[in-house]
């Protein structure tokens, strides 16, 4: 008799369970691989095309780390899945190299790893910047 009264609230629940979204492992999609090549892209503008040295420099900072993030998230993706996208992955890295940015897979860690070009282009350009300390570590890892 008890269960007579739970039953509106097991149903509400249940239909709330089967409406609910399914949460999977996707770790890269196409939506977040265009959003991270089109931050490259608009921070490859603002490099090529400022004419101030501290932006230009921030920039190059700032596509340092999206070229770092994109390459952990391929890592990640291909840890996961494999070589279920694949596709995706390959098309990822051929759109960053087409926009300067060099991530190569590396057999022997099994992750991908950006250049760091940019990290090298900032201590270049700001070698006592408020960031070459941790670019210089970086660069000694």
């Amino acid at each position: 008799m008890g269960s007579r009264h739970f039953r509106p609230l097991q149903c509400i629940l249940l239909a709330l369970t089967l409406c609910s979204p399914v949460h999977s492992d996707v770790i890269l999609s196409a939506d977040t691989a265009d959003a991270v090549l089109k931050e490259l892209h608009l921070l490859a503008a603002q490099i090529h095309d400022s004419n101030n040295l501290p932006a230009r420099i921030s920039a190059i900072f700032a596509r340092g780390i999206e070229a770092t993030t994109l390459a952990g998230l391929l890592s990640r993706e291909v840890a996961a899945h494999g070589e279920q996208d694949i596709l995706l992955v390959d098309t990822t890295v051929r759109r960053a190299a087409e926009l300067g940015v060099v991530i190569h897979w590396s057999g022997e860690h099994r992750r991908y790893y950006f250049d760091g070009a940019a990290f090298q282009r900032y201590l270049e350009l700001a070698p006592r910047g408020s960031r070459a300390g941790f670019f210089k570590q970086l660069s000694v890892i």
